[in-house]
């Protein structure tokens, strides 16, 4: 425990680490730690705010994923996919410059202040598609899966480019995971099957 903190904010401390290190303000409040809490550990120090109503622990383990935590934690509802999910799965060398993010159609733009996100609406036929859950961080991350992931790239293939989407699938070709009955159900399900037949038949 550190010395100098009210017994109120030494529990606080441990309740943080039990989360991991990474609170959101309203888990703070359902978790008994009152706002002035919170308030009086920003001021000493012992916490820092990742993102408006997300809070860090100081001194906890490093994140690996801190854009996606963040992401994760602010918009639960939202699925990350493309040039994210691609680095995610390990399918691409770009280090994104945002995170991509999924929502349904008619759902309105979240706006936290950081990191740079682009969103993408999705229809909800296709929304929950191939969409699985990995935890980073000791976080559940809602993220397409890799077959899914390289169907969306040929879908917006005019957002990303061509070449990233064929890259894509040359990465995906090489895991030892890959499923291709369910690459092909998910393009002729987004109606990229087509586009994607040419380039599937020269790696077969």
């Amino acid at each position: 425990m550190r010395k100098g903190l009210a017994p109120s904010a030494k529990a606080a401390i441990e309740l943080f680490k039990k989360a991991g290190g990474v609170l959101k303000t309203s888990e703070a409040k359902h978790l008994g730690i009152h706002f002035r809490t919170l308030s009086l550990l920003k001021e000493r120090g012992e916490i820092e705010p990742l993102e408006r109503g997300l809070y860090r622990l100081v001194g906890a383990q490093d994140l690996q994923e801190p854009d996606l935590l963040i992401v994760a934690r602010k918009i639960p509802q939202g699925v990350i996919g493309l040039i994210s999910a691609l680095h995610l799965h390990g399918l691409t060398l770009e280090i994104p410059r945002q995170v991509d993010v999924f929502l349904k159609k008619a759902a309105k733009r979240p706006r936290p202040t950081q990191p740079p996100i682009q969103f993408y609406w999705i229809s909800p036929d296709f929304f929950d598609l191939g969409v699985m859950e990995k935890v980073i961080d000791r976080t559940t991350i809602r993220v397409t899966s890799p077959e899914r992931t390289v169907v969306d790239c040929f879908r917006f293939r005019n957002r990303i480019g061509l070449s990233v989407a064929v890259e894509a699938l040359k990465n995906w070709n090489k895991l030892r995971t890959k499923n291709r009955r369910l690459l092909v159900q998910y393009a002729t399900t987004c109606r990229v099957e087509k586009v994607m037949r040419p380039y599937l038949e020269a790696l077969a």
